[in-house]
């Protein structure tokens, strides 16, 4: 949801030829962005942690790890207890963003159909999850005058509403991450001469999770985000920035293998991004349409897949 409000913001901006606003912000009451989109993700390791370094089975058939916190792993299959492997997903999306009064904006984002693939060459072992994604609800306000174009400071908040319910808690083929969670954040842009700066802030509160013999009691998450933009040429709009996800600390009991044992997970995820919005609408006689594109590169974290990911998507606002 935090890309669709950013490709949002996009098409305000490039409404105004050359020019950063923070007006941008807030859509005007009563418009509608809309995308159609297509991600696709692929990671062939993940990030060590705690986790990695700590993890064994009570049979002893498990691989030791030694490795450094934050470095490069194969793949550890929490469920199957397998190491390696490759991790696709390909997600077909659509996102929506309405303004039904002055300074409030209302948003959808939708993983209508998601197929993702986790699969071991080594063994020939391969699991796979195919139907909707986890929903998210977006509302946010925003607490500057929309009379000026200088800064923008809002206020937002989301619920998750998953759609799938296994045990989440793995590098396999999941659809979702299988509960609800809450998010509160704030959003603040500031015009620096013809270029646009966002810094975000949002705190998620995560439920706990009981699945027959699992229980997981889940660590609250803190995302950070840092981008600048501008548009050098009226119907282009370029951005580049940061993403940073930090989790608290994870508590997991199972006895799914025969045998109780505990571990702690504490999750990071660290990238840097860019992205493109093409307004192209108006060389076809339809003002509005546009092409959002977007990478998201890996650069550091612990008990994450290094997963990388981009997307394409035919947006219209109106």
């Amino acid at each position: 949801m935090k890309a669709a409000l950013a490709s949002a913001i996009c098409a305000a901006c490039v409404a105004a030829p050359g020019a950063a606003s923070a007006q941008g912000f807030a859509p005007a009451k009563g418009s509608v962005w809309m995308k159609l989109g297509y991600i696709h993700g692929q990671a062939g390791d993940q990030y060590a942690g705690v986790d990695a370094q700590s993890w064994r089975a009570e049979d002893g058939n498990a691989p030791r790890f030694d490795a450094a916190l934050g470095e490069r792993v194969g793949f550890i299959s929490r469920q199957g207890q397998l190491v390696g492997g490759q991790l696709v997903s390909h997600d077909v999306t659509l996102d929506a963003v309405w303004s039904p009064i002055d300074g409030v904006t209302t948003g959808l984002f939708v993983p209508m159909l998601r197929y993702i693939q986790y699969s071991n060459d080594t063994n020939g072992y391969t699991t796979r999850a195919l139907g909707p994604g986890d929903v998210k609800a977006y509302v946010g306000y925003q607490l500057t005058p929309r009379d000026q174009d200088v800064l923008g400071i809002s206020l937002f908040g989301r619920v998750k509403i998953p759609t799938s319910f296994k045990f989440p808690y793995t590098n396999e083929a999941l659809r979702g991450e299988g509960q609800t969670d809450v998010e509160l954040g704030l959003e603040n842009s500031a015009k620096i001469g013809p270029l646009l700066a966002n810094l975000g802030a949002t705190y998620r509160f995560r439920t706990d999770v009981v699945d027959g013999p699992d229980r997981v009691e889940l660590g609250d998450e803190l995302e950070v985000t840092a981008s600048i933009g501008g548009a050098p040429l009226p119907w282009l709009w370029l951005s580049g920035g940061y993403s940073g996800l930090f989790g608290q600390q994870w508590e997991i009991e199972t006895e799914r293998y025969n045998a109780p044992f505990d571990r702690v997970v504490k999750r990071e995820f660290q990238s840097v991004f860019a992205g493109a919005y093409v307004s192209f609408g108006q060389w076809i006689g339809a003002p509005g349409l546009a092409l959002d594109l977007w990478y998201k590169l890996p650069i550091a974290g612990q008990d994450f897949s290094v997963m990388y990911s981009g997307g394409a998507g035919l947006a219209y606002g109106f």
